[in-house]
């Protein structure tokens, strides 16, 4: 299954929070694709997804930054309107909630969104047997 790491920073929501934990991605070279910061009273969540997250765990673990991972899908789509309601719809038919999406920045001619579900393998089956496509960590 070509699932995708993301990426879970959470603290305070407080000003710098975000400069603070991504600080040093940048330095070493990793490149956000996609990012989502949400919260909820005084507590805050980044959720990212980087070029190359290898080294971004590694960055985090020597720079002390706080973070879980977990797996999520990047669904390729076409740039138009419309499209991301054929996905959801297609996901509604089949009985798969989607816990979150978020964009991700792409570099082709086609919309990529990050899909969150209970079952990334039967979302995965049920989008590829209606002809839609999942992104590889390495085209991202």
């Amino acid at each position: 299954m070509p699932a995708i790491k993301q990426f879970t920073i959470s603290g305070e929501n407080k000003e710098g929070a975000l400069a603070d934990a991504i600080r040093h991605l940048g330095y070493g070279g990793v490149n956000i694709r996609s990012i989502m910061i949400s919260n909820v009273g005084e507590q805050g969540q980044i959720k990212l997804v980087v070029n190359d997250p290898i080294k971004a765990e590694r960055i985090f673990k020597e720079t002390g930054v706080s973070y879980e991972t977990e797996e999520v899908l990047a669904v390729k789509m076409p740039d138009q309107p419309g499209a991301l309601h054929h996905v959801a719809s297609i996901l509604a038919r089949n009985k798969i909630n989607i816990d979150y999406v978020y964009p991700l920045i792409g570099t082709s001619h086609h919309a990529s969104i990050v899909f969150k579900t209970h079952d990334l393998a039967a979302t995965e089956k049920i989008l590829l047997d209606n002809d839609v496509s999942t992104a590889l960590e390495s085209e991202i």
